[in-house]
């Protein structure tokens, strides 16, 4: 059982294009049972599916009927989000890191020797939103008022800090907050405020942003609640302010009907998709824009596509 540090290093390099950045990564994959299941973990990583230049490319093309409905009664949205918020606020005290990033070295008996391996995670998704940004001429640098929503244990808030005036990480759990105070704590970032709320209605009572980003946090609710999110998060939007959602748009397979996934037990993390067009209209009737659209990897996977929105109040 087991593979070689030289396996691990050829992986590396052929896979990931680089060297393996220390000592505990090498010693926590040469744990894998073998050198095919260490490659399908390097493969189907956060990092090879961000950077690979062949992702999606030609996948579900030829999908012409998507069951997904999008709308539900005032009732069963309180009831969905509910469910939601019990589930992440128990993540929040049993597996607080793993639960945002789903790798095994996330998880609690494995966390404190890759603590610094998990945040960095976070500064390589805002070097993405910086660049999206800069590029479409839409970046106000230190002078923005940012909101990390989903924050969790504050992986991106606190990559986000040295780059603007001030963030504000919210999170439907009070658990994972406690982490990220620690974090902003430990590493003398003094620019972030962590704060948690109730339902989605509290989103109602937040300050307005310049900047608003969501990265892995909305796919894991209904797609009902995915919708309503959007246009929440939206109306928080200075004019002219601009935000970075991401969310899936398409999984293998998928349908889903609000009648049924209320009358059975779902997945204590569930993944749900939204179509573009139903994206695309949640967007319009916030008085916003799409600026860009970018497939990305944030599913790890070829279980469906995920794009990037960058959006910009009118």
């Amino acid at each position: 059982m087991g593979i070689t540090r030289e396996e691990v290093a050829w992986g590396y390099r052929a896979i990931l294009g680089r060297e393996p950045e220390n000592e505990q990564v090498f010693s926590h994959h040469m744990k894998t049972k073998d050198f095919l299941e260490f490659r399908n973990i390097l493969l189907t990583s956060h990092e090879f599916n961000l950077n690979s230049p062949f992702l999606g490319i030609g996948r579900h093309r030829v999908v012409d009927n998507v069951e997904i409905e999008t709308t539900c009664s005032a009732a069963e949205l309180e009831q969905m989000s509910e469910n939601i918020a019990r589930e992440w606020r128990k993540f929040g005290e049993t597996e607080p890191h793993w639960s945002v990033l789903t790798g095994d070295e996330f998880k609690p008996e494995s966390i404190d020797k890759n603590l610094d391996l998990f945040y960095s995670r976070g500064e390589e998704d805002i070097s993405y939103i910086i660049s999206a940004l800069k590029r479409n001429r839409i970046w106000n640098g230190d002078k923005t008022n940012t909101l990390d929503f989903g924050c969790g244990v504050g992986r991106l808030s606190l990559a986000l800090a040295p780059h603007v005036g001030h963030v504000t990480g919210i999170d439907i759990s009070a658990a994972h907050l406690v982490h990220a105070r620690e974090r902003a704590d430990k590493t003398g970032v003094h620019n972030v405020t962590f704060a948690s709320i109730d339902t989605i209605e509290g989103i109602d009572a937040l300050d307005q942003f310049d900047l608003i980003i969501s990265l892995i946090v909305l796919q894991h609710n209904p797609p009902p609640v995915i919708v309503v999110l959007i246009g929440k998060l939206l109306s928080r939007l200075t004019s002219g302010g601009v935000a970075a959602i991401q969310i899936p748009t398409y999984i293998v397979g998928q349908r889903f009907s609000v009648e049924e996934y209320l009358s059975k037990q779902q997945p204590s993390m569930e993944m749900n998709a939204v179509p573009q067009r139903v994206i695309y209209e949640a967007i319009d009737r916030a008085n916003a824009k799409i600026v860009e659209v970018r497939e990305d990897g944030y599913m790890g996977s070829d279980i469906g596509l995920s794009h990037t929105f960058v959006i910009q109040r009118r």
